[in-house]
C-alpha cells in the first residue's frame, strides 16, 4: 500500500502558564492530578488490624500501578468497623484496635517505596449492612448518631492514628465516609442498608464528617481531608440538587469550624446517565468551590466515551483526579485498560502525575538510528540502533518495534538490530527500554520511508478556518510564506481532501511553531467528524517542528 503523506503548517501558542489551582490536589509540595485506582481491599474490613495483612500481595499492587506510571490508590481502613476500631461492651471505641497503626504504617511504607500516595478511607456504608448482623449495625449506628461514642471514636482510635502516622510522605489525604448517602434516610439503599428506620439522616452523616475532619484538621494541619461522595446528587447544588458538604452546611450540623473538606471526591456509574456524569460535563458546570477528584469509576465505555480515553476525559474536563474501580473486583481485561489510561497520563502530561518519591523514574532511551523521516530505497536492509541508560539502576532489555509489533528484544548494549525484506510504505519505529525495577521508557518515533512514497502539501493558510483570534500571517521561514496564528480559546482549522487511492492508514505531518517562554499546546484532531484525538504540540521555543500522527482516512 502506498501512504500519502500530508503536511499542515501552522501555528499554536499557550493560552495560559499551566493549569489552574483548582484543577489539581497539593501533595508533598507538588500540583498532583490524581492517576490510579482504588484497592480498596485485599482482605474486605480486615487488612489492617488484629488479623495477618498480605502485605506481599499490597506491594504487588503497588508495584504494577508505579510499572504503569500511576501515582494514588484508594484503600478502605475500618470500612465497617467488623476488625477496627476497638469497641467495649457498651458500643464505645477504647483504641484504634491491635496492630492497626502498625499494619497501617507498613503499608503506607510500601507504597512510598513504589511512589503511590495512599487516600485512607476509614468508613463505608457497609458499617448499616444488614447481612453484616446486628452487633455490627447496633454500635455504627450508636457511632453515627450518639455524640458521646463519636468522641471516643475520635478520641481513642482517630487522634491517636492521625497523630502516630502524621507526616508519612505516602499519605495523600484521609477520607471520611465511601458513599454514605447509601446508608441515609434520604437516599439509602433498602435491599444493603434496610429500611429507612434502621438508617441514619444526612444531618447525622454530615456531624460525623465535621468532628472528624475537624480532629484530623487539628492533629496534623498539614492534612488534606475529603469524602467519598455517591453521587452528585449528593455533591453539587444545581439541578435541584444538594451539595450536604459544603462548608457552611458541615460546620452547621457539627459545629467545628475546622471540620470542612479540603477536596471534592464523587463516584459515577452509568446507572446516573449523562446528566450526573463527569465524563460528559466539565468540574465547572457542578459549580463548586473546591477541587473535584472522580474516586470510582468502572473502566468501561461510558456513553460514547471510550474506555481507552476515560482518564483523558476527566484530565481535560477539568477534573484533579481520576481513580478507577477497582484492583479487587476488575477482571484482567479491565485492568489492562486502567493501565493504558495511566500511562496516557504519564507520557502526556507527566509533569501534572510525576510523585517525586523515593523509587526513581524510568530508564532513558533514544533511537539513535535511522533518523526521522529517512528514506530508503525498496528490498533494503535497515539497521536499528538504541541507547539506553538508567541512572539509578541498570537497563534490561530494549524492544525495537515498529507500531505496535515487536521486531527484536535485546538484553545487552550495543542495541542494535539489522530488519530486513521491510515492505515499502511509512513505518514508524521506536525503541522501548525496560530497567531492573521494571519501569519502562519509550523514544521518540522515527517514521522511515521505504521505496516510492507520495506526499501532498496542505497549507493552513489555505484552509477553512474559523474562531476569533485566528489570523494569517506573514513568515518566510514557514513553507508556504504564511502561517496560522491561533491566539484564542476556540477555534478550528479546516482541510478537505480529495482524491484518497484507497481506505487505509496515512501518516499526516503538522509542521507548528511556538514562541519561547510559551509552554506546550494541546489541540484536538477529528477526521470526518469522528474520532477525535488529542495532540500535545510541545514548545519549540520559535522553531518550526513537525507532529506526526498515523490516522485512519477514507
Amino acid at each position: 500500500m502506498r501512504l500519502f503523506v500530508i503536511f499542515l503548517t501552522f501555528m499554536f501558542i499557550q493560552l495560559s502558564a499551566g493549569q489552574a489551582q483548582d484543577n489539581r490536589i497539593e501533595f508533598n509540595d507538588q500540583q498532583l492530578f490524581l492517576s490510579g485506582s482504588n484497592i480498596a481491599w485485599v482482605n474486605f474490613a480486615t487488612d489492617i488490624g488484629p488479623s495477618e495483612t498480605d502485605f506481599d500481595q499490597f506491594e504487588q499492587i503497588f508495584k504494577t500501578v508505579h510499572r504503569n506510571r500511576g501515582n494514588t490508590m484508594r484503600l478502605w481502613l475500618h470500612t465497617n468497623g467488623a476488625n477496627t476500631p476497638a469497641f467495649n461492651e457498651n458500643g464505645m471505641v477504647t483504641g484504634p484496635g491491635e496492630g492497626t497503626i502498625e499494619d497501617l504504617e507498613k503499608i503506607l511504607d510500601l507504597a512510598w517505596k513504589n511512589e503511590v500516595g495512599l487516600m485512607l478511607c476509614l468508613w463505608s456504608f457497609d458499617m448499616l449492612r444488614e447481612s453484616f448482623g446486628n452487633e455490627i449495625t447496633d454500635r455504627s449506628r450508636q457511632l453515627l448518631t450518639d455524640s458521646a461514642t463519636t468522641a471516643s471514636y475520635i478520641n481513642n482510635a482517630l487522634i491517636p492514628m492521625v497523630d502516630s502516622l502524621k507526616g508519612h510522605p505516602a499519605i495523600q489525604s484521609w477520607e471520611i465516609f465511601n458513599e454514605p448517602e447509601g446508608m441515609s434516610k434520604e437516599f439509602g439503599w433498602r435491599d444493603i442498608t434496610g429500611p429507612r428506620s434502621n438508617r441514619v439522616s444526612m444531618n447525622a452523616i454530615q456531624r460525623f464528617v465535621n468532628r472528624t475532619a475537624g480532629a484530623i484538621h487539628r492533629t496534623d494541619s498539614a492534612a488534606k481531608v475529603t469524602n467519598g461522595t455517591w453521587s452528585f446528587k449528593a455533591a453539587t447544588d444545581i439541578n435541584d440538587n444538594t451539595n450536604y458538604y459544603r462548608d457552611d452546611r458541615l460546620i452547621e450540623a457539627g459545629g467545628d469550624s475546622l471540620g470542612t473538606l479540603d477536596f471534592y471526591c464523587v463516584h459515577y456509574y452509568t446507572w446516573a446517565g449523562t446528566e450526573l456524569s463527569p465524563f460528559h460535563h466539565t468540574k465547572s458546570h457542578w459549580q463548586l468551590d473546591k477541587p473535584l477528584v472522580v474516586a470510582e469509576f468502572h473502566p468501561t465505555d461510558m456513553f460514547g466515551v471510550s474506555a481507552d480515553d476515560l482518564f483523558k476525559t476527566l484530565y481535560r474536563n477539568g477534573y484533579a483526579g481520576a481513580l478507577s474501580w477497582s484492583w479487587t473486583d476488575n477482571n484482567s481485561s479491565a485492568w489492562s485498560t486502567v493501565e493504558g489510561n495511566m500511562r496516557y497520563l504519564w507520557n502526556n502530561h507527566r509533569e501534572d502525575v510525576n510523585l517525586l518519591g523515593i523509587a526513581g523514574d524510568p530508564p532513558n532511551v533514544t533511537l539513535t538510528s535511522p533518523a526521522n523521516r529517512s528514506e530508503f530505497p525498496a528490498d533494503t536492509s535497515i539497521t536499528l540502533e538504541s541507547e539506553a541508560d538508567d541512572p539509578e539502576g541498570e537497563v534490561v532489555k530494549v524492544k525495537f518495534m515498529v507500531g505496535d509489533t515487536l521486531l527484536s528484544e535485546i538484553t545487552s548494549p550495543p542495541y542494535s538490530y539489522t530488519w530486513e525484506n521491510i515492505p515499502e510504505g511509512n513505518h514508524r519505529i521506536k525503541a522501548v527500554a525496560t530497567d531492573d525495577s521494571s519501569l519502562t521508557a519509550e523514544s521518540e518515533t522515527s517514521i522511515i520511508i521505504v521505496g516510492s512514497v507520495s506526499q501532498t502539501l496542505y497549507e493552513a493558510e489555505n484552509a477553512t478556518t474559523s474562531g476569533s483570534n485566528v489570523t494569517v500571517e506573514d513568515d518566510q521561514s514557514a513553507s508556504g510564506g504564511s502561517y496560522v496564528f491561533m491566539n484564542s480559546e476556540t477555534g478550528t482549522i479546516e482541510w478537505t481532501i480529495n482524491g484518497m487511492p484507497q481506505d487505509g492508514k496515512y501518516d499526516i505531518s503538522f509542521g507548528y511553531s511556538i514562541p519561547e517562554g510559551w509552554g506546550n499546546k494541546t489541540q484536538n484532531l477529528t477526521v470526518n467528524d469522528s474520532g477525535e484525538q488529542e495532540i500535545v504540540f510541545e514548545n519549540s521555543g520559535g522553531e518550526w517542528l513537525e507532529k506526526t500522527l498515523n490516522v485512519s482516512l477514507n
